[in-house]
């Protein structure tokens, strides 16, 4: 029950956190600077058909973008996933690659600023990794 009550605690703060893009606040300012401009403007349509015009929504680059959209929403769990688990682990996997490189037996890392900047770097690096090759398949496989 906790992860139905943690779900949606996430959605609604979606909705009402203010560096969200879609937070209600966000949104409805939005849409009145949009309305002022639409003032200003010569109004050949009525301001809903302005805002949101159906010939860019109905585009077939548009729909597009909305199924890999919605694909990568589903597929937000695995680049969670990647996050917590792939990452720490090619970077634990590479650091005791170094430490078995230099002959010494192995034992935890002492903490130092040197070793968390190797270790950041790492990380960083991995998931850039990942990232990029996700995003390399995502533009040759039609599908995705």
């Amino acid at each position: 029950m906790d992860i139905v009550n943690n779900i949606w605690v996430a959605i609604g703060e979606f909705f009402w956190n203010i560096n969200s893009r879609l937070a209600v606040l966000n949104l409805a300012s939005t849409v009145v600077i949009a309305f002022v401009i639409w003032l200003s403007k010569e109004r050949p349509d009525t301001f809903l058909k302005w805002l949101i015009p159906a010939a860019v929504y109905r585009h077939k680059s548009n729909l597009l973008d909305t199924k890999i959209f919605l694909f990568n929403s589903v597929l937000m769990l695995g680049g969670f996933f990647a996050l917590v688990s792939f990452t720490p682990m090619v970077t634990i996997g590479l650091l005791d690659l170094f430490v078995g490189l230099s002959g010494e037996a192995y034992a935890p890392a002492e903490f130092s600023l040197l070793h968390s900047a190797i270790a950041t770097l790492i990380m960083i690096l991995t998931l850039d990794f990942y990232k990029y090759w996700v995003h390399y398949i995502h533009h040759e496989h039609p599908a995705l």
